[in-house]
């Protein structure tokens, strides 16, 4: 596969307006959503480049220790076949799947989380030296807009808590043409913690009737996707998957 790289400030595609909308008028948003978001967008630049080594302790912090259990619900929803985890981050969840008999490939625009993701493959190939084949993870830096994969490569994609790529008219595009047909695109964008959830969200069909939900939805379903929503119960917490077949 291709090590196609993309620069970290390449234009980035536009998000579509109707998701925009949620944070206020398109044109001319509040005040307060434009400040909140810039601070967001450069905490999250932060976090995935010049901050990349603190990543996995402040997912742990900020999920208190359930970050890694929650991304792992992706794995009983995977089928047989090769699968493409998009931002993989600190590849934590790509070694689960790879453990779990997945051949997978990892994209990221972080070159960081790349390194990062890199060492780790390297100290599990080492424990796993001696105690006979294993399968392990392949790694490319790549834009989800831009996937740099033939038509129909893959069997899943997974993206666990992804960044505003989910809301892009692009990278619908793009992963679906990633996808053979029938495959499944599985989305980890929220989860709640059991406290909140029993309290403020009784009825589960709450968790994934919000108007952003449903517009994401539709507009996936028009680029070709069969959509649902899962909700997987774990000890302390709810966690929602949507789960996007490729028609």
């Amino acid at each position: 596969m291709p090590d196609t790289a993309f620069s970290p400030i390449d234009p980035v595609p536009e998000i579509d307006p109707e998701f925009a909308a949620f944070g206020g008028s398109v044109k001319n948003p509040p005040a307060a959503v434009r400040v909140l978001s810039a601070l967001l967008r450069f905490a999250f630049r932060l976090l995935y480049y010049q901050l990349a080594f603190t990543y996995d302790l402040v997912a742990w912090i900020v999920s208190a220790g359930e970050w890694a259990d929650w991304r792992r619900c992706v794995i009983p929803f995977l089928p047989p076949g090769r699968v493409l985890e998009i931002a993989h981050g600190t590849g934590t969840l790509l070694l689960d799947m790879a453990e779990g008999g997945y051949p997978v490939t990892g994209i990221d625009l972080s070159g960081a989380m790349g390194k990062i993701a890199r060492g780790k493959i390297r100290r599990r190939r080492k424990s796993a030296a001696n105690s006979g084949s294993a399968l392990f993870p392949g790694l490319v830096q790549a834009d989800v807009n831009r996937l740099p994969f033939q038509a129909g490569a893959f069997a899943a994609a997974t993206s666990t808590f992804p960044a505003d790529f989910l809301f892009q008219q692009s990278a619908f595009q793009s992963v679906h043409r990633a996808l053979r047909p029938g495959g499944v695109w599985i989305i980890l964008p929220a989860a709640y913690p059991e406290w909140f959830a029993g309290r403020w969200l009784p009825d589960e069909k709450l968790i994934s009737s919000g108007a952003v939900w449903r517009t994401l939805i539709r507009k996936m379903e028009a680029y070709g996707f069969r959509v649902r929503m899962e909700i997987v119960r774990r000890p302390r917490s709810r966690v929602l998957l949507i789960m996007a077949e490729k028609r």
